[in-house]
């Protein structure tokens, strides 16, 4: 089983609440799964468990996962009503394309919270360079 980075009282002070969200438990294995797919090539020590031993990784990782467990992606779990965004667009030579859900015809937008993705790359644990959308 993967570590979680985050408990759900952890994500409570985040969040500025006495108690914990409901469905905290869920949000941070997903936000922790979500993590770990931005840490790969990362390099830091870790127990047995797969868990870090470094407390200032321990706090980044925890940081990074209340802040992927509160990211909701707009568009990801819709069908795309008429007049909502646009699957692609033109302006003279510049062009953006959206990637389309093949099963809801929802634009499906970031994946990773940009504010979970700039913890990680201050704090070092992932390197600095584009990320390709």
């Amino acid at each position: 089983m993967a570590p979680v980075y985050a408990t759900p009282a952890e994500l409570a002070e985040w969040l500025g609440l006495d108690e914990p969200p409901v469905g905290a438990v869920t949000a941070l294995r997903d936000a922790s799964l979500a993590i770990d797919g931005l840490l790969i090539g990362a390099v830091y020590e870790t127990d047995t468990d797969g868990k870090p031993t470094d407390q200032h990784v321990i706090d980044t990782l925890r940081d990074a996962t209340c802040a992927q467990a509160t990211f909701k992606p707009k568009g990801s779990n819709t069908p795309s009503d008429p007049g909502g965004k646009l699957a692609s667009v033109k302006v003279d030579k510049v062009s953006k394309t959206y990637a389309v859900s093949p099963t809801t015809g929802a634009v499906v937008e970031e994946t990773y919270s940009s504010q979970a993705v700039s913890i990680l790359r201050i704090e070092g644990l992932i390197p600095a360079h584009p990320r390709v959308v």
